[in-house]
């Protein structure tokens, strides 16, 4: 991670790490040394880079990186991820952007779990599938029921069937990673 250190007497800014340094950073990330880094493992490199959103950062890794999309970034496609890093930069100015996106995901994150409490139409504190047909329709599916079943399969820790309280976010996790926001 760069941050600037400042002292009345001393202004010292550490220069960003070189591409070989982000490349030593990612590789000391392959926990489990199978020579390819997995969206944990990249969550995790970009953690310790200083990344406040490393998730995303992963993610978006992830997409401009894996070319075989295995869903890892090997040997070969390393210099890809490398070149991602370089160009978002971990700079003051990258970083005062990433907060804003953090804003931005925290508010729709909690708005969509408003919306999707809103659709427990019998109160029973326990979203149903035909309950999340009706939230996913309100946030724009266009096949609700295929969401709702797989927001289901996705964040159903329990196996019952339904989503409650303690499975909501990883509900609200799948739909914010198939792009759901809510309507303006």
């Amino acid at each position: 991670m760069v941050r600037e250190i400042f002292n009345p007497t001393f202004n010292y800014k550490p220069l960003p790490p070189t591409e070989d340094q982000l490349r030593n950073i990612f590789k000391k990330y392959d926990t489990n040394n199978d020579n390819k880094l997995s969206r944990e493992e990249l969550k995790k490199a970009f953690d310790y880079l200083g990344s406040l959103i490393p998730g995303f950062r992963a993610d978006r890794g992830l997409h401009h990186a894996d070319a075989n999309k295995d869903g890892y970034v090997n040997e070969r496609e390393m210099d890809e991820l490398v070149k991602y890093a370089v160009r978002v930069g971990f700079s003051s100015l990258s970083l005062a952007l990433e907060y804003l996106l953090l804003i931005l995901l925290l508010r729709t994150e909690g708005e969509l779990k408003k919306i999707f409490k809103q659709h427990d139409a019998n109160n029973d504190g326990l979203l149903s599938q035909a309950e999340l047909k009706k939230a996913f329709r309100c946030i724009g599916s266009w096949i609700p029921g295929f969401r709702a079943s797989n927001g289901i399969h996705h964040a159903d820790a329990n196996k019952d069937g339904q989503i409650d309280d303690q499975e909501l976010n990883k509900l609200v996790e799948y739909a914010l990673q198939l792009g759901y926001t809510v309507k303006a």
